[in-house]
């Protein structure tokens, strides 16, 4: 029986050990020859077992097989994992293979090594409900461990993720989507390959597109020792290439209370436009970086989060910003030496710009909302523009939606500033120097151009109201301006000198202004006038004024009118219409610059105006008072304003009807010479000049008379006159006439000559001696003339509406 039982275990030990051998043999081929087991059968168990772990449905669609080697792999194709049940319809990932190789001999120590990780076509879609909660947590948070690497069964047993030899996903696209925010993403992964292994930093290799940008990108970390402990800050070091543009980042991942990521990136040549337009924040936007540096601070699991924890700083330097008309294509560069912008959780984005425009020093705020608002589409966001140059401070306000577009601007505006001529560099044009003014309105980029309507423009006391619109669909560019003002004060418009043409400005006498003046000339050496071809040329205008009351100091004009037109380089005001108490004025003129000179038609009709005004606008204290009437018809061709007669051909008429003339406030030599000729003629000190009237007709600057009376109470004088206002010269002749006979009067003709500052007085000899005959026998020819003379002597009023009108007939 010993025997037989010694026999019987032999003949066990023999089977078990030719089993054993056996098992070693089949798994040795299964190695060498890595002989593949089908497990499909088991697909429902295993699909069954990872819905208990990630609590949502699993589907394998595709072969389950495994490798049995001492590193098995498995392999399942075709996998599709649902979104939670407590969700709305759909799929979180599907992948058409992934394929997971594990160490059998360390998981025996309770560590995961994983030989190979590779993921083939792959889709995942990440997505918030609208409440904001995220559809990649698959179980809910329990309290988390000490070491949140570990994976710890029921028993205690404890699992340590250690490493990963080879990581590699191909074709993966990841969609987020957040129906919170209404915002969507694409990302898609060419390529991605990577390790883990003990004791070395994570490394990851990375290149796909993003929104339809190439990337590609390097990424390495810390251990994955370090990556488990929680009391341990993780490094992180990135270089990359987004759509042509060099990143390198450094940065840390704190773990040790809320998690949060602290990278900071330095980058190359930035296109800040694409940039923006690829984020869906702003398009049309043209501007560029050389080099740009961010430092950020993410926290959040979602995107509204990640908007509403985050903090970031970026700076920029030398960078470029060009602005552009949609239709003309014309260009403003702006050169930003230095920008900053700061985003902190719960505050208003603000960018500071340090920039310039030809040379001219502008500094730029931009205030919008808080950055996790921006995560809202269609949602409408607040956006503050001050600039601050040139004098002056521009502030524009609005609300847009993303993403800011040129056709979906519009703000309400503010520019004050101290005088219009401090733009001179900023605009290339020579501006007078008006000021302080301000201008409000509200500004809008329209299809056709820019607009500002209801706006309001303010110089010192006087305002004017209406509506701009600069068309730039039209060639070239169309202004159109239609204004109204309650009130303007002529006063508040003091150009202290300024000349729209090329003449030297005439410079106030004051010191001080005399050197503002010298200093502001210097800066405006190279800027060009109004009156050039330039400027006229550059647009079309037409400009509508009306004003209810106009002022000159405490003098009321009336109402007045304007009608400015600006076609083909040629500028037309028809007409200027001045109401004024007493009379009205009505002037037309037409420039036309070119390079030589300015072709000006010049009509002016003024009935009795008070040129009071006019003397007390240069002297507040003068007491000068009298009437004029003007008719003027003149065309010229002129380089400054002194030419605008030295060249006229046409008709220039003129009535006085002097209060009382006073030559030391109107410093011309018309007012000069006729004071001169009636101080002469009439040296009564009771005398009363009733009127000067004069009608000269001009030929290329040639002046001579048709009509010269002037009438006094006591004379009536009569003259021709030649002037030569290319020589400045001139030659009167005038005869005075008693209006009846007088005793010992001396009425005796005068001859004027000279240039316009100097000329002189004289008197002929033989007629001299007819009027020293006439003084000495007046005792006994007067008393005769007075009796048996029948002829009344023309009053002055009549004498003088009867000269007026004479010259009509000349």
């Amino acid at each position: 029986e010993m025997n037989i039982l010694k026999k019987i275990i032999i003949g066990l030990l023999s089977l078990v050990a030719s089993l054993l051998l056996l098992l070693l043999i089949v798994s040795v081929i299964f190695i060498i020859f890595e002989v593949r087991i089908e497990l499909n059968t088991l697909r429902k168990p295993v699909e069954i077992a990872l819905e208990k772990v990630i609590a949502r449905k699993v589907h394998f669609q595709g072969d389950l097989s495994v490798v049995p080697t001492l590193w098995p792999t498995l392999e399942v194709q075709n996998v599709q994992i649902d979104n939670p049940s407590n969700w709305q319809q759909g799929v979180f990932a599907n992948a058409e293979l992934m394929r997971i190789q594990v160490g059998l001999l360390p998981l025996l120590q309770q560590e995961i090594h994983l030989g190979e990780v590779t993921v083939k076509g792959i889709t995942i879609n990440l997505q918030n409900n609208p409440q904001g909660a995220p559809n990649w947590l698959f179980k809910k948070a329990e309290k988390a461990p000490q070491q949140d690497q570990e994976v710890i069964t029921d028993d205690g047993f404890a699992i340590t993720f250690e490493s990963i030899d080879t990581l590699v996903f191909e074709d993966i696209s990841l969609n987020y989507q957040d129906q919170q925010l209404n915002r969507h993403f694409r990302f898609r992964l060419n390529k991605m390959q990577g390790s883990a292994l003990p004791g070395e930093p994570f490394k990851l290799e990375f290149e796909g597109d993003l929104e339809n940008k190439p990337y590609q990108m390097q990424l390495a970390g810390g251990s994955m020792s370090d990556l488990r402990d929680r009391n341990t800050d993780w490094p992180i070091l990135i270089q990359a290439d987004i759509a042509g543009t060099p990143i390198s980042a450094e940065g840390t991942l704190l773990r040790k209370t809320e998690p949060e990521l602290q990278v900071e990136f330095n980058m190359g040549h930035v296109d800040i436009g694409a940039t923006l337009a690829w984020l869906g924040l702003a398009s049309d936007i043209q501007a560029s970086t050389d080099a740009l540096s961010l430092k950020t601070k993410l926290r959040g699991k979602s995107l509204s989060e990640l908007l509403a924890l985050s903090s970031f700083k970026l700076s920029i330097v030398q960078a470029s910003w060009i602005l552009t008309d949609a239709n003309t294509k014309a260009q403003l560069p702006i050169l930003i030496n230095k920008g900053q912008l700061t985003i902190n959780p719960g505050k208003p984005i603000l960018l500071t710009l340090d920039s310039q425009i030809d040379q001219e020093p502008i500094l730029i705020h931009i205030k919008g909302a808080k950055l996790a608002d921006y995560g809202h589409a269609n949602k409408q966001h607040p956006l503050q523009i001050k600039v601050q140059g040139a004098g002056a401070e521009l502030t524009l306000k609005s609300r847009f939606a993303l993403p800011i577009g040129k056709q979906n601007l519009g703000f309400t505006m503010n520019l004050l500033g101290e005088r219009l001529d401090s733009f001179n560099q900023l605009l290339n044009i020579d501006l007078p120097p008006v000021g302080p003014y301000s201008v409000t309105g509200s500004f809008a980029v329209t299809p056709q151009g820019y607009a500002i309507n209801d706006l309001l423009l303010q110089v010192d006391s006087s305002q004017l109201q209406g509506d701009l619109a600069l068309a730039t669909t039209k060639t070239p560019p169309e202004l159109t301006v239609q204004l109204e003002s309650k009130q303007l004060q002529i006063n508040d418009f003091n150009l202290q000198g300024w000349s729209a043409s090329k003449e030297e400005s005439d410079v106030p006498g004051d010191t001080a202004i005399e050197h503002q003046e010298t200093v502001q000339k210097q800066a405006n050496e190279n800027v060009p006038k109004l009156l050039t071809p330039e400027v006229f040329q550059s647009m079309d205008a037409n400009i509508d004024v009306q004003v209810r009351k106009v002022l000159s100091g405490a003098d009321e004009l009336g109402k007045g009118s304007l009608l400015l037109t600006l076609e083909q380089g040629r500028l037309s005001i028809k007409p200027l219409q001045i109401e004024v108490p007493g009379g009205d004025a009505e002037l037309q003129v037409e420039l036309y610059p070119t390079n030589q000179y300015i072709e000006v038609t010049l009509l002016a009709k003024v009935d009795k105006f008070d040129y009071g005004i006019l003397a007390r606008r240069i002297d507040e204290q003068s007491e000068t008072v009298g009437k004029l009437s003007l008719d003027v018809d003149l065309t010229s061709k002129i380089k400054e304003k002194k030419d605008l007669l030295a060249n006229a051909t046409g008709n220039f008429d003129f009535a006085v009807w002097p209060g009382n003339m006073d030559s030391d406030v109107f410093d011309l030599w018309a007012v000069n010479l006729l004071s001169a000729i009636v101080s002469q003629t009439d040296k009564e000190g009771h005398s009363k000049v009733n009127c000067a009237i004069a009608s000269f007709s001009l030929n290329d600057g040639l002046m001579q008379q048709k009509v010269l009376f002037v009438d006094t109470s006591r004379m009536q004088i009569e003259g021709t006159a030649d002037v030569n206002f290319k020589t400045r010269e001139i030659e009167l002749y005038v005869e005075p006439k008693a209006k009846r006979p007088e005793f010992f009067s001396l009425a005796t003709p005068v001859k004027v000559t000279g240039d316009f500052e100097d000329f002189g007085i004289g008197i002929n000899p033989a007629r001299l001696a007819g009027s020293v005959v006439r003084f000495v026998t007046s005792p006994v020819v007067v008393p005769f003339h007075r009796l048996f003379s029948t002829s009344t002597p023309i009053d002055g009023v009549r004498a003088c509406k009867m000269a007026w009108k004479m010259r009509n007939t000349e």
